[in-house]
């Protein structure tokens, strides 16, 4: 019987413990990202090495977004310019969503995901160029 009353009495103030922790934990859902700046400090105050890890960023993702999905690209493009279709009883997305719409973007390598990652390369790009001009007018 002691054995109980102890475990519940263990259980009690490992749950009051939970409780508070949990409480303390929950000041702020918002979290810095540590591995590099944000995009309003590209913006604002361009520096040399946020320059180039923005340039970085950008060919991993230019070279990532060709290496996915270039097959799947092209042809989801022939598809929209009816040069090509693809017959599949499996997916009938081809026909539905590429020939009917509207584009599903959050669907894997599907549909309107392929627009995303090469407009937004093309943002980071214009910030790359005025970044760097921000540096060259305050260099000279």
């Amino acid at each position: 019987m002691r054995k109980i009353i102890e475990f519940r009495r263990n259980l009690i103030a490992l749950a009051v413990a939970g409780l508070v922790l949990s409480f303390h934990g929950c000041e702020t859902l918002v979290s810095p990202n540590e591995n590099f700046g944000d995009l309003d400090d590209l913006v604002n105050n361009p520096t040399p090495g946020g320059i180039n890890s923005a340039i970085a960023g950008l060919l991993i993702t230019y070279r990532g977004s060709i290496a996915f999905a270039a097959n799947d690209f092209v042809g989801q493009l022939g598809l929209l310019g009816r040069e090509s279709y693809t017959l599949d009883i499996n997916d009938p997305r081809f026909e539905t969503e590429m020939l009917g719409g509207p584009l599903n973007s959050a669907s894997a390598a599907f549909g309107g995901n392929h627009w995303n990652e090469p407009y937004s390369n093309l943002r980071l790009g214009d910030i790359i160029l005025k970044g760097v001009d921000e540096l060259d007018d305050a260099l000279y």
